[in-house]
């Protein structure tokens, strides 16, 4: 008689690769998705969403002009991470992202774990950009109207217009993934185009002596101590979360086109191609207005007497936002499927209509975070959110490091991941002390 397995056994379970691949050849959703559509996806979810609404910040309180070698650093270390997602995706080809490699490497209990971070990745960010595009469209239309208020549409703990917009993006998925990457291959080749004239026209723009010095020296700004070297690393863990998204398309190997192939260049395209872009960007707001000035890419436009080349950038902008809600949302019904086929959702979920579409399982979500975008405020959930986004990022890469280790050294690979999550929390944490300490300096 078998001995029946311990709790610890069953939570700490390891899905079979065989298992994994069986799951792939089956194909129970059709492969239609391309090379550059995966590009256009997870570009669509980094560009915009992070340069708009940070580049500014970065320049004006943290690094000055060196914010362009913030943005290269942090390019860098997303390139390594993203070298990590590419040997990942080739040796588990399984929708998931994360929540698939650590039910391969670590174990049941800490899949979910990873499942639950990716949520706060994918649905609760896209809800928290809703709301976010919903207030700049509020103060757009302020500004050309302001005998209006339009307060109706972003109350302090309802907002119409992010709920809205999240019901649209639900709409378009439920049309089909078909109608939906065309969507996001649309609206993401003109954001490129706004990027790239943003870059274009900052040069033409730029004044030389905005970028000296292109250190500036350590002073304090609004409270707290910037610029100098320690500015251009703080600049370059602001920019970091510029890149969030890019293992999005991850999420996505069941419905690509020869996975093995064509995800590993998906992965390493969008952060090369948000790394260019958004560094480029950030050098032509900096030559444009002197850098305690930069606060966005329109500002630098009104700065220099280019009125309508700060119109355009702002349309494009809120334009082109929506394009991140539809992405962020995209991935969901993906993780929700994945968890699904394991038996850890309802089966309603991992259901495939005749379309090959994730109906159910894309309405029953998209209702939920269409609620959340109609009444969470998020000004106390972005820090959960990054924190949720680094931590799956860990998860990754220590599934990496298990998958290899227990191939070599079964028994010694536990204790080095222990080791190396503990050594990774700790200079975490003297990190956080060595900034809280020099900022009262």
């Amino acid at each position: 008689m078998e001995r029946e397995p311990t709790f610890m056994e069953n939570v700490l379970r390891l899905k079979p690769l065989s298992v994994i691949h069986a799951e792939e050849t089956a194909e129970q959703l059709p492969r239609h998705l391309s090379l550059f559509d995966l590009l256009c996806i997870g570009i669509g979810s980094t560009v915009g969403s992070g340069i708009f609404s940070t580049a500014g910040e970065i320049i004006s309180s943290t690094a000055g002009p060196a914010a362009f070698i913030s943005w290269i650093i942090a390019g860098v270390v997303c390139c390594i991470n993203a070298l990590a997602f590419m040997e990942l995706v080739t040796r588990i080809p399984s929708s998931g992202s994360t929540y698939a490699y650590s039910f391969h490497a670590l174990g049941e209990l800490p899949a979910v774990i990873a499942a639950w971070l990716l949520t706060l990745e994918y649905g609760i960010s896209g809800s928290g950009v809703a709301r976010s595009w919903a207030t700049k469209v509020q103060e757009w239309l302020v500004e050309e109207h302001p005998e209006h208020s339009y307060q109706w549409l972003n109350e302090d703990y309802t907002n119409l217009l992010g709920a809205v917009l999240m019901a649209l993006c639900v709409c378009v998925l439920l049309v089909g993934l078909r109608f939906g990457k065309w969507f996001v291959n649309t609206i993401t080749t003109i954001k490129v185009a706004v990027v790239l004239f943003i870059i274009i026209a900052g040069f033409c723009l730029t004044d030389s002596s905005n970028l000296s010095p292109f250190v500036p020296p350590r002073q304090e700004v609004d409270g707290s101590m910037a610029f100098g070297v320690q500015g251009v690393i703080t600049g370059a863990s602001s920019a970091f979360f510029g890149y969030a998204g890019f293992d999005e398309v991850c999420c996505l190997a069941a419905e690509a086109r020869n996975p093995k192939k064509i995800m590993p260049l998906a992965v390493i395209g969008v952060v090369t191609g948000t790394m260019f872009l958004s560094a480029f960007a950030s050098l032509a707001l900096s030559g444009m207005i002197p850098y305690l000035d930069a606060a966005s890419f329109g500002s630098g436009f009104q700065y220099q007497g280019q009125h309508w080349a700060a119109q355009i950038v702002r349309a494009g902008e809120t334009c082109t936002m929506p394009v991140v809600v539809l992405v962020c949302f995209l991935a969901q019904p993906r993780l929700n499927y994945a968890l699904s086929c394991d038996g850890l959702m309802p089966r309603i979920f991992s259901k495939v209509d005749e379309k090959g579409n994730l109906f159910e399982n894309t309405l029953i979500s998209g209702a939920f975070f269409t609620a959340v975008a109609f009444v969470v405020p998020f000004d106390t959930l972005w820090d959960i959110v990054s924190f949720g986004m680094l931590l799956s990022f860990n998860m990754s890469m220590a599934s990496l490091l298990m998958v290899r280790m227990r191939e070599d050294s079964p028994r010694l690979a536990p204790r080095l991941i222990t080791v190396m999550v503990a050594s990774a929390c700790l200079a975490a944490f003297l990190y956080q002390i060595g900034y809280s300490n020099e900022g009262h300096v």
